[in-house]
């Protein structure tokens, strides 16, 4: 795949498998240089083995565009409710 100058694709899995089978993909990103073929990653936290064959559909790619930015050094933040809390910090 040839992606447009300013655009990403990202690997996604399928929500069907995720959700009867516990079959995960890890994410990936491939930026518009690259040229070549696509691999995926894939986690089985099922019970059971599973098998791909040839033809399964087992990912998914999504094309977006690419979100640019200026950053600006700051001295201080600005103020929220949740301020600099991580994970679970919102108490649910």
């Amino acid at each position: 795949m040839e992606l447009p100058e300013g655009y990403f694709s990202s690997i996604r899995g399928r929500s069907g498998l995720a959700y009867k089978k516990g079959i995960l993909t890890l994410v990936g990103v491939i930026e518009y240089t690259y040229r070549g073929e696509y691999g995926i990653v894939i986690v089985n936290t099922g019970e059971e083995d599973f098998e791909i064959k040839v033809g399964d559909k087992v990912a998914q790619v999504l094309i977006q565009p690419v979100a640019t930015a200026e950053v600006e050094v700051v001295e201080e933040l600005s103020e929220t409710v949740r301020s600099d809390g991580g994970f679970g910090s919102t108490g649910k």
